[in-house]
């Protein structure tokens, strides 16, 4: 396997006769995308000083709301939120 942009060495992998635990890989591939198409990141926190929208934490924890009775696993959940402009 050689992957020319990252410039790694070919891996090499010995077969011997045991064919019942051979190694396989799978690979997924994808055409390169152009810098305009990417999905910029917004994971902008809340800190009381901005007023366009930022993602503020919100934590539900089954046990505060009574819900960890009939609720194993999780004990909670992130349900953040968007605040802002």
């Amino acid at each position: 396997l050689l992957c020319s942009k990252v410039g790694a060495l070919p891996i090499l992998v010995p077969v011997g006769r045991d064919q019942s635990h051979r190694p396989f890989l799978m690979v997924k591939l994808r055409a390169e995308e152009e810098e305009s198409l990417r999905r910029v990141k917004r994971g902008l926190e809340c800190n009381g000083k901005i007023h366009i929208c930022c993602k503020r934490q919100f934590y539900v924890n089954f046990k505060d709301i009574g819900w960890n009775d009939w609720i194993i696993a999780p004990s909670g959940y992130h349900a953040n939120y968007c605040e802002g402009d």
